[in-house]
């Protein structure tokens, strides 16, 4: 057929194919089942490389656009908090996914303790989001100031010179999740003090040195 013709008659041609296939329907079936049958071997491998292609390409789109796909998920989460809780309950994760999820969670810890820790202390706190803003940041911050060391008994941090987070006024007393509330304690101090205030602690650490 001439490209030509077809591009004038384009809409009429088409309207007759439609006409031809409706009234011989059951002929078509019958052979594409036929040529389906024939080439199971070449549909499956089409099939396969198909579907490796498009993996790779999804994976690529996903790796380029990180940050838009995370932020993207983040907004759907906060928006549809039951959705996605439903969603994490039903989900059916195979073995192998399950070992490289773990995998990946123990490695973003590793990577991140600033962020675990901050993470930690906002879910211990029964704050509202207003008082409960401590981040990452400032907790390294904080511990910058410090110099690597003790804010009690000036010894170096342990914990991979990381410590322990101390509330100078305990949560349970009243006091907020904020940089103005924190200090970088080592981990004797920080289990002694407990749930004692800034000032009561200093106050028994000077009677013990009497």
């Amino acid at each position: 057929m001439d490209a030509k013709y077809y591009q004038l008659h384009k809409e009429e041609i088409r309207a007759k194919q439609k006409i031809y296939y409706e009234k011989n329907k059951k002929s078509f079936s019958a052979r594409n089942k036929a040529w389906r049958e024939d080439n199971k071997d070449e549909i499956k491998k089409y099939l396969t490389e198909t579907i490796e292609k498009r993996k790779k390409v999804n994976r690529l789109w996903r790796i380029k656009n990180r940050e838009k796909l995370a932020t993207k998920q983040r907004l759907y989460r906060k928006n549809n908090p039951e959705k996605h809780k439903e969603y994490e309950l039903n989900r059916d994760r195979s073995k192998e996914q399950k070992k490289r999820f773990n995998i990946y969670r123990k490695m973003w810890a590793k990577n991140n303790p600033d962020k675990i820790q901050s993470y930690y202390q906002k879910r211990r706190s029964a704050l509202n989001e207003k008082n409960n803003t401590l981040s990452a940041e400032e907790i390294r911050e904080q511990r910058k100031m410090q110099k690597g060391l003790c804010y009690y008994c000036g010894l170096v941090l342990d914990n991979k010179g990381r410590g322990h987070i101390d509330h100078k006024k305990p949560i349970s007393k009243g006091g907020y999740n904020n940089k103005e509330n924190i200090v970088i304690a080592c981990s004797s101090c920080n289990l002694v003090k407990g749930a004692k205030t800034e000032k009561e602690f200093i106050k028994l650490q000077e009677g013990v040195k009497k």
